[in-house]
């Protein structure tokens, strides 16, 4: 997106074979839980991506000026492979880009 503050990130990392999405995430929003100011757990649910279910986080937390930045995390993990989608966006534009994250993820394909 080319709005002020909206960021979309794919992070890619390996991680042990049987390594499932759930335990990822768990390990993750742990940690952010503590690195960040005002973490809130806002929603859990999943996203059909190419095909398979990928489990989606969305929290909060405050930013470096106090405002609250909304972050939706949804990670595909494909063998020794895990995909992280970030969509990270002040609060007061989180919603509007619903669309935006979903062509996004649609176009998303694995190459084998």
């Amino acid at each position: 997106p080319q709005e002020s503050g909206v960021h979309f990130a794919l992070v890619l990392f390996a991680v042990p074979p049987g390594t499932s999405a759930e335990t990822i995430f768990q390990g993750r929003l742990a940690g952010l839980s503590k690195m960040v100011r005002n973490y809130k757990l806002l929603e859990e649910g999943e996203w059909e991506i190419f095909g398979r279910k990928a489990p989606s986080v969305i929290f909060s937390h405050s930013g470096r000026d106090q405002a609250t930045i909304v972050n939706q995390n949804i990670l595909l993990v494909d063998g020794t492979t895990a995909y992280l989608f970030a969509f990270i966006a002040p609060q007061e534009k989180f919603g509007g880009f619903g669309p935006v994250l979903k062509k996004i993820l649609a176009s998303f394909e694995l190459i084998k």
